[in-house]
């Protein structure tokens, strides 16, 4: 069993009323709220691409169940949401104040010399903002993949 979680804020400075939008955080893909596509989780502009926030959460547990020697059966679940403003777990008006997914996978560990691992999930959306979609994702990861 792995249970992780993490968390961030990012403020403006310099005078500056804006932070720049690539010291933003965004969550999403495989590496995190896998029932969501790269970076859908959070604030979004009117055409529907992701701004990022200044504060975000996120937690996971993932259970690994052992087939064979090197295939293993995963379960999962994660939570978290990015918000706009510094210091703030307000979500926007009509958005949830938190998104979460569920899912299975599997682990293969390749037997090349050394092992690589190759994993394969499934993430399903429970809660999540109207713009999103509610239809499963795929995530497909190629080598050593740490959720934290």
């Amino acid at each position: 069993m792995e249970i992780g979680g993490r968390a961030g804020v990012v403020a403006p400075y310099g005078g500056q009323t804006q932070v720049p939008i690539f010291e933003r955080w965004f969550l999403g893909g495989l590496y995190n709220m896998r029932g969501f596509r790269y970076r859908q989780v959070g604030p979004m502009d009117q055409f529907g691409e992701p701004l990022g926030g200044d504060s975000y959460f996120y937690a996971s547990a993932e259970y690994n169940i052992p087939i064979i020697k090197y295939l293993s059966f995963i379960l999962f679940y994660d939570i978290g949401n990015v918000y706009n403003d510094p210091w703030s777990l307000k979500a926007g008006a009509g958005r949830v104040s938190y998104s979460d997914d569920y899912g299975f996978g599997l682990g293969i560990l390749l037997p090349v010399q050394g092992g690589i691992p190759l994993r394969l999930y499934y993430g399903i959306p429970i809660n999540h903002d109207p713009n999103v979609g509610s239809s499963g994702r795929v995530q497909v990861g190629f080598g050593y993949i740490h959720n934290f």
